[in-house]
């Protein structure tokens, strides 16, 4: 007698398919675990940009650093904060290109900033330290959208290259 006055539930017990209060369940649970997730996801990126940005930094101080040797010449990086873009160059030419100074140059990606104001860093021909003010350097490289740890560079009078 049951099953005649509520067919419809008798029916459901066999049907493959979901209610829409069912998906509406399930799109509520994703969209509070996608809420979870997105800043997290910010934060893995902004780490990501910096560990990136100290790594190539000091990447580019020890080609300095090895073309002045190499070459005997001074290199020189200038370190600028508001345009956040570095350049090597040491005053001599590419090989098999007359006339073009050996630059390169990395740009710092947004959101990441080099805290030491204008700063040139300069290597001699002995790979020692030429810099501007005297004595060693210390980069650090913050981001600038997160809290995050700073990473720093310090370069002793010797030259020594070391990232933290």
């Amino acid at each position: 007698m049951r099953s005649q006055k509520y067919p419809a539930r008798q029916a459901r017990g066999n049907s493959i398919g979901v209610t829409l209060i069912e998906l509406l369940v399930v799109l509520a649970i994703l969209a509070i675990l996608a809420s979870i997730a997105i800043p997290g996801m910010g934060m893995i990126r902004a780490t990501s940009d910096l560990n990136d940005a100290q790594r190539n930094l000091a990447q580019l101080l020890r080609n300095a650093k090895g073309l002045a040797v190499a070459r005997g010449l001074i290199s020189t990086v200038t370190i600028t904060p508001a345009t956040v873009t570095l350049t090597l160059s040491d005053g001599s030419t590419i090989t098999g290109v007359s006339g073009t100074p050996a630059t390169s140059t990395l740009a710092i990606p947004t959101g990441i900033q080099i805290s030491t104001g204008n700063a040139v860093v300069m290597f001699d021909s002995a790979g020692t330290l030429i810099s501007q003010p005297a004595g060693a350097v210390n980069l650090a490289i913050t981001a600038t959208q997160y809290t995050l740890a700073a990473r720093t560079i310090n370069i002793s009078p010797l030259g020594a290259i070391e990232s933290r």
